[in-house]
């Protein structure tokens, strides 16, 4: 469980490390299909996740497009 856990936070870090036995296969490619479809998930959201912070952040902020109208309303 530590194992498959390292691997999904590795992923949604976008870190690039991997558990195995230190040569041509890692942990991750072990999973199943459905199991490398969420290291997949996990990798693309953690790319996208603190770059659309970043670029949301940068945005100047939008001004209205409804302007109501200024005046005195004379009552009585």
């Amino acid at each position: 469980m530590l194992r498959t856990l390292f691997e999904v936070a590795s992923a949604a870090a976008t870190v690039g490390l991997s558990t195995g036995d230190g040569g041509v296969r890692s942990f991750s490619a072990l999973f199943s299909d459905f199991g490398k479809a969420v290291i997949v998930v996990a990798m693309f959201l953690g790319r996208i996740g603190p770059l659309a912070i970043g670029v949301t952040a940068m945005q100047p902020p939008r001004h209205e497009r409804v302007r109501y109208p200024e005046g005195k309303i004379m009552i009585g």
